[in-house]
């Protein structure tokens, strides 16, 4: 898997008021602060592990959506 460093949401906040305050003219320019690329590599090892969670969440995320769902009402 591929991944760029995440500066997160305040920075894209802090650049879109930079935006608007013509301290960056563009907003294509963003991208010059994402840093570089790290590629991350699942660990083959664990596959099995990840199943068995995963697995778990799926049956987890099926019992309780429909009270997600009315709690964030």
């Amino acid at each position: 898997m591929y991944s760029k460093k995440q500066l997160g949401a305040p920075f894209g906040d802090a650049y879109l008021a930079g935006i608007g305050v013509d301290i960056f003219k563009k907003f294509e320019d963003i991208k010059k602060f994402q840093g570089e690329v790290e590629v991350t590599m699942p660990n083959p090892v664990n596959y099995n592990i990840y199943c068995k969670y995963y697995e778990l969440y799926k049956q987890l995320y099926s019992k309780t959506k429909e009270i997600m769902s009315s709690i964030s009402q």
